[in-house]
């Protein structure tokens, strides 16, 4: 009796306590207001990344100022922000605060997703732990060769496409419309290869307004294209730089294998 009277008390306490948990938010939906305020915050910023605001599959979280959110995604009691805030550093520790206040509400985990090393203290000022992902690979352009031992690899792989009749072109944004189908039929066969879903959140995926806001690099055999990428670029990057590779290429469809 004592023991049944013992487990009445904990599920008792157990339902109280689910009874008394916030409500999770409703599912995020996207707004094309919020977007449009996004816009000029993402291509005023050096951060490459930020341009994953533009894929429409986010929600956000904006300062006073209007002029740095965090961009963000629930997925069961995770709030999960994708990378940094986007905007002045000044603006971040607020930003960051105000988003763990927010999560609290909802009884939700605070989890920031891919944040660079430079402003790590903030978050383990929030009480959060750390876990190395990977690394960020920066390619010092000035300095860049394919000769020698160490570019033995990726120069057998240009000899190796070159031979195939391939060459590399990069497409400016205006004239991405016109090559939109092309990238389709890329994509779609890339899905049925990998046998896989579309991707988001981190990764991009195919949509064709998210598309004609940037550059790509494509590869064509005999005017076909074969494969393509779409290109990230950050504020403040002078054409024809030799500095570090800032303009980062941000992985959308393999090259198809040849037959």
């Amino acid at each position: 009796m004592r023991a049944l009277a013992g487990a009445f008390g904990v599920t008792a306490i157990f339902t109280a306590a689910k009874l008394l948990r916030p409500s999770p938010p409703k599912s995020i939906t996207f707004e094309q207001e919020n977007l449009d305020n996004v816009v000029p915050v993402v291509f005023a910023s050096e951060q490459t990344n930020a341009n994953l605001a533009l894929l429409g599959d986010k929600a956000f979280l904006f300062n006073q100022k209007a002029n740095a959110f965090i961009m963000y995604g629930v997925e069961g009691r995770s709030w999960i922000a994708m990378g940094d805030p986007v905007g002045p550093k000044e603006e971040w520790p607020e930003l960051i605060w105000r988003f763990r206040e927010k999560c609290d509400i909802y009884d939700g985990r605070t989890v920031f997703y891919e944040i660079g090393r430079e402003e790590l203290h903030i978050y383990l000022d929030l009480g959060l732990t750390l876990i190395k992902l990977g690394e960020e690979g920066r390619v010092l352009l000035e300095n860049f060769s394919l000769e020698g031992s160490s570019g033995k690899g990726l120069r057998h792989t240009v000899n190796r496409f070159e031979k195939d009749g391939c060459i590399f072109e990069i497409i400016p944004r205006e004239n991405i419309s016109a090559c939109i189908p092309e990238f389709k039929t890329v994509s779609d066969a890339w899905l049925e290869k990998k046998n896989t879903r579309e991707k988001g959140f981190s990764l991009g995926f195919f949509d064709e307004d998210y598309l004609n806001r940037f550059p790509a690099g494509v590869i064509r055999k005999e005017g076909k294209i074969l494969g393509f990428t779409n290109i990230f670029m950050g504020a403040g990057i002078k054409k024809n730089s030799t500095r570090y590779g800032r303009r980062n290429i941000w992985r959308h469809r393999a090259v198809l294998p040849f037959r």
